[in-house]
């Protein structure tokens, strides 16, 4: 048995990234849920040794400048908003509701990021 998954691995290890996925997915077809669970566990756990997850530092940084680009697009849609009211609409110039779709969807967005996860538990054990 024990040759038989060293064999197993060194035929894995033979396979490019594109071929790898399919062949464990193939792999563990026909199993119990179960073990199915137990196996993705496992490789997952495997993949975030290797990669590991940014620091606190690094997420911060992302989430700033996430934000400020949004933000810069929101003024700037805003602004172009603004101006259009007192421009008259040139013949191939930019529509003002491709600039207001700009702008509802960035203000949406930014508003998605104040409102609670709907996969967060709540402290009282209830269902809502």
């Amino acid at each position: 048995m024990d040759q038989m998954k060293r064999d197993a691995i060194d035929q894995l290890k033979g396979l490019s990234s594109a071929e790898l996925a399919p062949a464990m997915v193939e792999a563990i077809q026909g199993r119990p849920e179960a073990e199915k669970k137990a196996i993705a566990e496992q490789v997952s756990a495997a993949a975030q040794s290797v990669v590991g997850e940014p620091s606190q530092k690094t997420r911060n940084r992302l989430w700033m400048i996430v934000v400020s680009a949004f933000a810069i697009v929101l003024v700037g849609s805003f602004v172009a908003l603004a101006v259009g009211v007192f421009v008259p609409i040139q013949e191939k110039g930019v529509k003002p509701e491709l600039i207001l779709t700009t702008f509802t969807s960035v203000v949406g967005f930014l508003a998605g990021l104040f409102t609670p996860s709907p996969v967060a538990r709540s402290g009282d054990g209830g269902n809502g």
